[in-house]
Formats: C-alpha cells, structure tokens, sequence
C-alpha cells in the first residue's frame, strides 16, 4: 500500500520521554507503511532561551563587533531556523511527490504549526500573496490553536503571567518566511516590510 510519511518535528529524546510519561510517538511496528523520522526542533523553552540570548547580544551596548557572529551562533537562533526550515521542505517535496504526510509534535499548535505552515508556502504559491498570507495564517495558527496569548503573555503584568509558557513560536515563524523573501524575493508579492509590520505587531 502507500507508505505513510510521519514528521515528527522533536528530537527522539524527547519523544521517548513523552513516551515514558505516558504520551509518546508512533511506534512503526503498529503501522507497518509508516516511515517515522524526527526533525530534532527544540520545544518552547529551548526557543526561548535562545530569542533570550540573541536579544541580550543585539541590544548590548558592550559587545564587540569582533565576536558578533560567533555569538549569534551561540544563540542557536539561526540553528533552530535551519531545522524549522529543513522540515518543512521536507514535507512540501514528500507532499509535492504524492505522498501523504503526518506532521506533529506534541501539543500540534507549536512547531506543527511553524513546520506546516511553512511547508504550504513553499507548495502554494497563493500564500506568498498579500492575501494568502493572512489566510495560512488564520487557517494554521489561530483556527489550529496556536496559543499566542501564552506565548507572547500581551497585558500580562510579570507577577502573574507563566514565563515558563512564553516562547517566539509565531516570531520565529515570520523569521523562517524572511529567510525564503530573502533568497527568492521574486515569489513573493510581500517583502521583509510586511513581515517586520506584523513582528512589530507581536
């Protein structure tokens, strides 16, 4: 039959330790077309640890130039970006070749969402449109659950809101769409502009 292709966007350490507390992963044995591979994107507190340094490093009155870019490798920023971007092409070439393509990780609203999300853009050229865009976002991130007031704790005051919850799931989201205007500016009727209008705005 058709061989089922799961993208599971955490590292295998992590899955296996959701399996221990009683969540998990899907185990190949239980569907024998299924290929499981795991994409090893950090969850939201890794993430925010590393939005936590790059912003310490840019708005740095102290730092030397010298060391900027070795320090915004340190960041893991870009690295997180890479792994972001790197599913998401993987799932839009097995989805662009006719296969069908599970995509999770463990909430589904988080980098589920990002991976998603960015694998359409990549597919469809409707959603690099000035009114596409809204739409991926509305369809994939708000329709789908994407916390946002967690994430981005908006009116919250700081002794009541879950900093351990807050992470830049949506900021890294607009970074990733960045990376490909960058490159391939000529896909897209939107530029840099829009998505620093909209990052503003989160």
């Amino acid at each position: 039959g058709n061989i089922l292709y799961i993208i599971d966007c955490r590292p295998r350490a992590n899955a296996v330790a959701n399996r221990a507390a009683g969540a998990g992963y899907e185990s190949t044995t239980n569907y024998p077309n299924a290929r499981l591979e795991f994409y090893n994107i950090g969850n939201i507190h890794v993430r925010r640890d590393s939005i936590a340094k790059l912003s310490s490093l840019v708005l740095s009155h102290t730092n030397q130039d010298v060391y900027f870019s070795s320090q915004v490798d340190e960041s893991k920023w870009l690295t997180h970006v890479r792994l972001v971007i790197n599913a998401s092409y993987e799932a839009a070439d097995l989805v662009r070749r006719k296969n069908t393509v599970l995509v999770h990780c463990s909430h589904g609203w988080d980098r589920t969402s990002q991976v998603v999300a960015l694998a359409q853009i990549f597919l469809d050229p409707y959603y690099r449109t000035m009114a596409g865009f809204p739409v991926l976002v509305e369809k994939d991130w708000l329709a789908f659950g994407h916390p946002f007031q967690l994430r981005c704790a908006h009116g919250e005051p700081k002794s009541s809101r879950q900093d351990d919850q807050t992470s830049p799931i949506f900021l890294q989201f607009l970074d990733c769409v960045w990376q490909l205007v960058n490159q391939y500016p000529q896909y897209f009727e939107f530029s840099a502009q829009y998505l620093l209008a909209i990052a503003d705005h989160i």
